[in-house]
C-alpha cells in the first residue's frame, strides 16, 4: 500500500509539471526527475545484529541458522541543475552543480528457512521495519564529451557521471521485532516501535539518454542512525547504528526548458 501511494504521487507531481522534457540530454538541462528502485547488498548493523544473535537455532544436521535480510525500496529525487555548465580542459568535457532533494521509502525484510523434524523446511519471516527519509545535499554531474547546441551555446551531452552527498531524516518509521519468531507463534510480548533519526549517503553514478528519458545506475555509502520510541532490544537500548553499500536503478525525466521569465531569457 505505501509502495503503491509513492507511484501514484510521482506520475501526478510528472503529469503536473510545467515545464517542457526533450529528449536525449544530460548536461543541458535546469532539472532531472528521478524515480528508481533501491536495495543493499550486504544489510547489516543497527537491530539486524540484534535479531541475528537471537535467532541462532540448532538445525536437525547441527548446524547453527541466522535469518537472512533484505533492505529494498523506492526512490524519487529532483535535481535542481540552474547554474551554466562549466568546460573543463580543451573544451573537451565539462560538469554542472546543482542541488539533489527526495523522498525514499525503505523495508527491511526478514527470512529464515530452517529443517523441521522429517527433514521438511519450514519457512517463517516477515517484515522488520519500514521508514521514510527525506534527504537534500549537492550533486555533480560531469560529462566526458559534450557538443554545442542552440544560438545560445548551451553544451549538450548524451550522458555522463554523478557524484552526491545527501543528508536527511527519517520519519514515519516502524520497527517491527522477530518477525520470524512471531510468523512461527514461539513469541510473546512487545515488538513494535516507532522509528525515528538521521541518515547520510555518498555516492557516485552513471547515466545514459535514451531518447526522451536517462537511464541511471547509483552505488553509494550509507550511514543511518535509528532511535527506537520504545526499548525492545534490551541489550542494545533504543539507539543503533547501520553502515551500508547500497544500489539504485533509476529512469530519470531531464527538463530542458521552462517556461520564459526574466530570470532565465538568453540567461543559461
Amino acid at each position: 500500500m505505501k509502495k503503491t501511494s509513492i507511484i501514484l504521487i510521482i506520475l501526478l507531481f510528472t503529469a503536473a509539471s510545467p515545464e517542457i522534457s526533450r529528449a536525449r540530454e544530460f548536461l543541458n538541462s535546469i532539472m532531472h526527475i528521478n524515480m528508481g528502485y533501491l536495495f543493499s547488498f550486504a544489510p547489516q548493523g543497527a537491530f539486524i545484529s540484534e535479531e541475528e544473535s537471537l535467532y541462532e537455532i540448532e538445525q536437525e544436521d547441527g548446524a547453527v541458522k541466522s535469518p537472512t535480510h533484505k533492505h529494498t525500496g523506492l526512490a524519487f529525487n529532483v535535481d535542481l541543475m540552474f547554474i551554466k555548465p562549466f568546460i573543463l580542459g580543451t573544451d573537451s568535457h565539462a560538469f554542472k552543480l546543482g542541488i539533489r532533494a527526495g523522498i525514499k521509502y525503505h523495508s527491511v525484510d526478514q527470512e529464515m528457512i530452517y529443517t523441521a523434524a522429517g527433514g521438511s523446511k519450514e519457512d517463517h519471516g516477515g517484515q522488520l521495519m519500514s521508514y521514510y527519509d527525506w534527504m537534500v545535499g549537492p550533486v555533480i554531474y560531469y560529462a566526458p564529451s559534450f557538443d554545442f547546441a542552440g544560438f545560445r551555446g548551451n553544451l549538450t551531452a548524451g550522458g555522463g557521471f554523478t557524484a552526491y552527498v545527501l543528508a536527511g531524516r527519517i520519519f514515519n518509521g516502524s520497527l517491527t521485532a522477530y518477525p520470524a519468531m512471531r510468523s512461527d507463534g514461539v513469541f510473546s510480548g512487545a515488538y513494535e516501535a516507532d522509528l525515528s533519526g538521521l541518515r547520510i549517503d555518498a555516492g557516485i553514478g552513471a547515466a545514459l539518454s535514451v531518447c526522451s528519458v536517462n537511464l541511471g545506475f547509483n552505488l553509494y555509502y550509507s550511514r543511518t542512525s535509528f532511535e527506537t520510541g520504545d526499548n525492545i532490544y534490551s541489550s542494545s537500548g533504543r539507539k543503533a547504528v547501520s553502515n551500508e553499500v547500497c544500489a539504485e536503478v533509476y529512469m530519470g525525466i531531464p527538463i530542458e526548458s521552462m517556461v520564459e521569465t526574466d530570470f532565465y531569457k538568453g540567461n543559461w
